[in-house]
């Protein structure tokens, strides 16, 4: 969506930091909208288009994709391998979503959950089959799923709170205790509330 003459365009930057598992139970980041929105002159931001960009840093790690890509700082959603002498299946995931309702779990989000307006995913599967003859076999399935406020909210999501980013992971073993940061990048269009629509978003903003 292009930009409108009226639009206002926001970034930020959230770090976190996951276990030795590579594993991190929500956590939330908070975009203060303060100078942008007020409920008692009734205005409002109508969020048009929400961007993330997960990076890492490469120092103070022992996780083996940061201790590799030191130069770029990328992203490569990943769980390791599966050692070498055995069969098995391993799974890794990485969600984030925008939301104004801070959920105590991540995984009670989706594209269906109340005051989600954008929600993305990453998830790997790795499957290692060893035959009886020695061979094994490897197959290694890597998906990145979006779904924006053009796709939950078509007309903007109209907001007069802060906005909450979650974050939670499981098994990214490749990233074992490595500082991750996320960039945000959000364009919002200012919008007047009316008082039936103002009682809904004081509502609404009594979760965040």
């Amino acid at each position: 969506m292009a930009k409108g003459t009226n639009d206002v365009i926001l970034r930020d930057r959230l770090q976190f930091t996951l276990d030795g598992g590579g594993d991190l139970p929500v956590v939330y980041g908070r975009l203060d909208l303060s100078d942008y929105v007020n409920p008692v002159e009734k205005k409002g931001l109508a969020i048009k288009e929400f961007y993330v960009q997960p990076r890492i840093q490469p120092d103070d790690t022992t996780g083996e994709v940061a201790l590799q890509l030191t130069n770029t700082g990328s992203f490569v959603n990943g769980s390791g391998l599966i050692p070498i002498a055995s069969s098995g299946d391993q799974f890794a995931a990485l969600k984030i979503f925008g939301t104004t309702r801070a959920y105590q779990h991540a995984y009670d989000v989706g594209i269906g959950s109340p005051d989600v307006f954008h929600l993305e995913t990453f998830t790997q599967a790795n499957n290692k089959y060893i035959e009886p003859t020695g061979n094994a076999a490897v197959s290694f399935n890597h998906e990145h799923m979006v779904w924006s406020p053009r796709d939950l909210h078509p007309d903007g999501y109209v907001l007069v709170s802060d906005i909450l980013v979650g974050v939670a992971s499981d098994n990214l073993t490749a990233y074992a205790d490595t500082v991750m940061e996320l960039d945000i990048l959000v364009i919002a269009q200012p919008v007047t509330i009316g008082a039936k629509q103002l009682t809904e978003m004081l509502t609404q903003a009594q979760d965040i």
